[in-house]
């Protein structure tokens, strides 16, 4: 009896499995240290390294050949990034909000004159997304909105964090407890006397 029961709850497990994969939509994404390289128009090419792997380089226009990747993430060649030739400032932040989308713990953002930064592929409008396929077929990335460019606030200056939206509306909300509680007090203490 348990045997019949364990195959069951088996094959169970396998056919669920099996519809999940018809069901959960499949993305691919354009590569985006070379998307980032090619759309500055530097020349993107792929090298062997010493193991055989196919390694990305971007060919920037002084000549240097940097490896895509870094690059792209602000570890070499800032002086050519997208940042410097808008006339923005440029910083590696480490943000997951912003650096996610590259499974990356910091990345390349531009500081914006307000402090505020974001990162450089999302400042240049580059949507990495191909096909999105789905059981009823495929769509193009054009057919839906990209993610919401992720803004990343200026660093704090004063060494603390900022007050959250609801402190300033909630302190004057105590404030004007405690001013009625008094002015009820006392009221009720010049009835007594």
């Amino acid at each position: 009896m348990k045997t019949i029961r364990y195959k069951k709850i088996l094959i169970s497990g396998i056919l669920l499995l099996a519809l999940l994969t018809l069901i959960v939509p499949v993305t691919a994404m354009v590569n985006p240290a070379a998307g980032y390289c090619t759309a500055l128009g530097y020349t993107y090419s792929i090298k062997h390294d010493m193991q055989g792997n196919d390694v990305g380089y971007c060919t920037l226009p002084d000549g240097q050949s940097l490896y895509a990747w870094d690059f792209l993430l602000g570890e070499t060649g800032q002086d050519f990034s997208y940042c410097a030739g808008m006339g923005y400032a440029s910083r590696v932040v480490s943000d997951s909000g912003a650096c996610g989308q590259f499974g990356q713990p910091s990345c390349l953002a531009c500081v914006f004159p307000n402090g505020s930064a974001m990162e450089v592929t999302q400042v240049m409008g580059l949507d990495f997304r191909e096909k999105i396929c789905i059981q009823g077929g495929c769509r193009d990335p054009r057919d839906y909105p990209p993610p919401a460019p992720y803004l990343i606030p200026p660093p704090d200056k004063g060494g603390g964090q900022p007050l959250p939206a609801w402190a300033v509306p909630a302190g004057i909300l105590v404030v004007i407890i405690i001013i009625a509680g008094v002015i009820v007090w006392s009221k009720r203490k010049g009835k007594t006397s």
